[in-house]
């Protein structure tokens, strides 16, 4: 592989990445990035298993195509340090070569048939929803998502679709949040998203995407994206028990 970029470009991509990589053991595939360059595309993927991202930047010099891996916080740390000029990157035997002008740094690589194979959307059903207004309707409640809960549902956002509206909701126990978003929708369902999900997606939610689901995952995707998150499997508890049906006034 060996391929020319602008170095704003690359670390912008890189940094996104690095938000979806395993960060406490350094020896294990998940802790890398995983590049594939081909004709004029640079396609970078980032998972723990949990999340993922699989990320293309479009209209790049590739001189030959091929595969690499490398440390994220390593070659984020390299690129940071260069100018903003063009960058080279460069595989010979298992070492990744980033290069500019006199500079020259060199990473070990992993082997990347070792790295995590993606979710596809074959069988899964679409979610139709609007990205902003999902994105804007998960912010709301975010303060009220836990975090660490041993109960694993209340790390996440609850989304309750019916036909006539979509319930967002949040709780750590001693709070509540819902939103309701108002949207016809063709049949009812619900899961539950992840709170470090929602986060990420809060940073790619801006476009217009295609949404896929079934009882385990959650897919997300564009011409410069495909995200997914697997659900969190276990039962949200029955909010709307606490919710009063009427108000009383003094």
């Amino acid at each position: 592989m060996k391929l020319s970029i602008n170095k704003n470009t690359l670390e912008s991509a890189v940094i996104l990445c690095n938000a979806y990589v395993e960060k406490k053991d350094s020896s294990t595939i998940t802790s890398h990035l995983f590049f594939h360059a081909d004709e004029d595309k640079l396609l970078i993927k980032a998972s723990d298993y949990e999340i993922g991202i699989n990320y293309k930047i479009k209209k790049i010099r590739v001189e030959s195509s091929g595969f690499a891996t490398a440390n994220a916080k390593s070659i984020a740390d390299v690129i940071k340090s260069l100018n903003n000029e063009e960058v080279v990157l460069e595989t010979i035997d298992n070492f990744l070569f980033i290069r500019q002008k006199s500079t020259k740094y060199k990473l070990p690589m992993f082997n990347h048939e070792d790295f995590p194979n993606f979710p596809n959307t074959e069988g899964k059903n679409q979610f139709d929803i609007d990205s902003s207004d999902l994105s804007r309707s998960l912010k709301k409640i975010l303060p009220s998502i836990d975090t660490n809960n041993p109960k694993y549902s209340l790390n996440g956002a609850f989304l309750d679709i019916k036909t006539d509206k979509i319930n967002f909701v949040g709780t750590d126990t001693k709070r509540l949040a819902i939103y309701t978003l108002e949207k016809a929708n063709n049949q009812e369902f619900s899961f539950s998203i992840p709170k470090k999900a929602i986060m990420e997606m809060q940073k790619l939610f801006y476009e217009k995407i295609e949404i896929f689901y079934d009882q385990n995952m959650l897919i997300a995707k564009n011409e410069n994206f495909e995200f997914f998150t697997k659900l969190i499997n276990d039962k949200f508890p029955d909010y709307e028990k606490v919710i009063p049906k009427t108000f009383k006034q003094e």
